[in-house]
């Protein structure tokens, strides 16, 4: 259960990600830095299953795990979804991620959505229903990505009006970016909306035996990529944890290069 939004900026992006989770879960360890392959990225840690649901790498590159369709399952052993973060962060290009996906396997996985955002190439979903997997290449018009275990279809619905009302801009738009782009401001507010009262589906989630847990906040430009992190419904935030990492010049010779 979860909702992100992003906006592009001529030097970069913004990204904000509402984590909703059941209130039996552990909180989250905050935001630490991680190396593997010789690539640095910043992730908060799931202290239950391990791993990670967003990560931002100093190449620019952030990822972001919901939850996918609800789907009845079989009873066996999965391996915790928050791996897969992890596994990709190491890619310092959008190539890089589309070829790990060619040769992923989902099957040891319960249902999942990923979304990739780069500075400057559309931004990629992923998506895993124990039935088929896909992935959408150009996924820039989806915003905002709305996942919920509780009423998806409704939960969707309620949140992508609430989005049109707040920013006034089309929700899930048909393919093609528009050059308007919401603010900052407008977003933020958006995430922290509990219009008609606290709910299931408002977009800062309250219910009895579920809440939005944490709110992150990604900022990548030319320069560095940002993580904001705060414990607690966005309507409601708890201390932050604010980490930067500087980008990378192995990453590409220039901001409109894949690189390698």
């Amino acid at each position: 259960m979860c909702t992100v939004t992003w906006r592009r900026r001529p030097d970069g992006y913004d990204l904000l990600f509402n984590r909703d989770e059941l209130l039996s879960r552990a909180e989250a360890d905050p935001p630490a830095e991680f190396e593997r392959d010789g690539v640095r990225w910043l992730a908060p840690t799931d202290r239950d299953a391990g791993g990670t649901w967003i990560a931002v790498n100093e190449c620019g590159l952030t990822f972001g795990l919901l939850n996918g369709i609800h789907v009845p399952l079989e009873p066996r052993d999965y391996t915790t979804r928050g791996r897969i973060v992890a596994e990709l962060a190491r890619n310092r290009a959008l190539a890089g991620v589309r070829a790990a996906l060619d040769r992923f396997d989902p099957d040891p996985y319960r249902p999942f959505r990923l979304l990739v955002v780069a500075p400057d190439r559309p931004a990629l979903v992923a998506e895993w229903d124990r039935a088929s997997f896909r992935v959408d290449v150009s996924a820039e018009h989806r915003r905002p990505l709305v996942s919920s275990s509780f009423d998806e279809s409704a939960v969707g619905v309620a949140r992508r009006a609430e989005y049109e009302r707040v920013t006034g801009h089309p929700a899930t738009s048909p393919p093609g970016r528009s050059a308007a782009e919401p603010g900052l401001a407008e977003l933020l507010a958006f995430h922290r909306s509990t219009h008609g009262g606290p709910s299931a589906y408002t977009v800062s989630m309250e219910r009895p035996d579920a809440a939005t847990r944490s709110f992150t906040r990604i900022h990548v430009n030319r320069d560095d990529a940002r993580m904001i992190y705060s414990s607690g419904p966005p309507a409601r935030p708890g201390p932050e944890s604010r980490l930067r990492l500087a980008r990378s010049p192995l990453c590409s010779s220039s901001w409109s290069e894949e690189g390698p």
